[in-house]
């Protein structure tokens, strides 16, 4: 599964989809970071 798909699961809660995958926080935003992938429900 995509990290976008899970954000989008998980509303763009961070924290949500990290504990889903598994991983840390800061990890999530790595691969974030990594792959492109942006977060829609920033404010």
């Amino acid at each position: 599964m995509e990290l976008s798909e899970i954000l989008e699961r998980c509303h763009g809660n961070r924290n949500l989809a990290a504990k889903e995958l598994g991983i840390s926080t800061t990890t999530l935003w790595r691969r974030m970071k990594k792959y492109g992938v942006e977060a829609k429900y920033d404010e």
